[in-house]
């Protein structure tokens, strides 16, 4: 995403924008220049709280984006998903958790390490409980087969079964299900470490084997699994001794144990 135009000032200019009025109004079928009286106008001004409130539900949120535009390098769905709203102009969206914006994405951006990247203190970026309420998936997990060919197929069969995998190693102690979901794909999590520093001997893939995503943040990444953070990589720490040494509990450790 062009880093230009994108800074502190932009999300500051994109909160101060009266964006819940205006929508609203929108809905109504009201133009802004349509206003009769003061007394009219207030009825169509919300609590800023309350409208960014309603737009805490994912399927609300992925309403807004009926216009969105065809050559966008995102999709509507994952933007959503990672809690924007579509502001109609361009490509720009709106988190409506921390109310920063983005725009201008390029071909390969990932909206979810761009959020972490522009919103570091973004408390949704980084999984923490906002009140959101996802769209249910329609795809649930199945009784995973003998062979599971594929990373998604081998994920979401960890995801389901951890519980009796780990039944006789202390379950009582171990994380048994994952903080998130969304990144449970090895691969998805490889996808992540776009901008991972080159002087790190720990590779993308060494860490994203391990269970490990990463935060846009220096060399921190975070677990999947058990939301453990590490970082301060030292040249021939091993991914896995130091997950399983600082989140011994951690239930992704013990898959294939």
């Amino acid at each position: 995403m062009d880093e230009t135009g994108l800074g502190l000032s932009n999300a500051i200019e994109c909160e101060s924008w009266d964006y819940a009025s205006s929508y609203t109004r929108h809905q109504n079928g009201m133009m802004d220049d349509e206003s009769t009286d003061d007394e009219e106008a207030e009825d169509y001004a919300p609590d800023p709280r309350e409208f960014y409130f309603h737009f805490y539900s994912e399927s609300e949120r992925l309403s807004t984006y009926h216009d969105w535009p065809h050559w966008a390098n995102v999709t509507k769905e994952d933007a959503a998903k990672n809690g924007f709203m579509y502001l109609h102009v361009s490509d720009r969206i709106q988190c409506v958790f921390c109310r920063a914006c983005l725009a201008s994405f390029r071909v390969g951006d990932v909206v979810a390490n761009e959020h972490r990247k522009y919103c570091p203190e973004c408390p949704f970026a980084f999984g923490y409980e906002c009140g959101n309420i996802p769209i249910p998936s329609a795809n649930k997990v199945k009784q995973p087969t003998q062979t599971v060919q594929s990373h998604n197929a081998r994920n979401r069969a960890m995801i389901t079964f951890v519980s009796s995998v780990v039944s006789n190693q202390g379950a009582e102690e171990v994380i048994t299900e994952p903080k998130y979901r969304d990144w449970a794909d090895e691969l998805t999590r490889l996808r992540s470490y776009r901008g991972w520093p080159e002087q790190v001997r720990q590779t993308p893939r060494a860490l994203a084997a391990a269970g490990l995503l990463y935060t846009g943040n220096g060399d921190r990444c975070k677990c999947f699994w058990c939301g453990g953070e590490l970082y301060g990589w030292n040249p021939d720490d091993d991914p896995w001794v130091e997950h399983e040494k600082w989140f011994p509990h951690c239930g992704f450790l013990r898959i294939d144990m």
